[in-house]
């Protein structure tokens, strides 16, 4: 059960890191100017491990002066919810 749900949350950074390194500068998304822009779309918000991932990508993205959203299902279960937040993540064209 451990290995699942480390593949699912390797899984998930994954395609977070995949999704924002896709984007184009000159996108039509939400993007202002010269700031890029980041979407995380997270298993979930509630557990320590993601707190002190969206914590740490706050940090950063100030550091490297990236706009970042990061948000989540309310619980891990929902799937569905997760794939319709990275759905409407996609569609800003990150």
């Amino acid at each position: 059960m451990k290995i699942r749900r480390f593949s699912v949350v390797a899984a998930s950074l994954a395609l977070a890191l995949g999704v924002s390194a896709c984007g184009s500068d000159s996108g039509s998304g939400s993007g202002s100017g010269d700031q890029k822009y980041v979407a995380i779309v997270s298993k979930g918000f509630q557990h320590q491990f993601w707190q002190a991932v969206k914590k740490g990508a706050e940090e950063q993205a100030e550091k490297e002066n990236v706009r970042i959203t990061f948000e989540g299902p309310p619980t891990e279960q929902d799937i569905e919810v997760q794939v319709n937040m990275l759905s409407n993540a996609l569609a800003k064209n990150p």
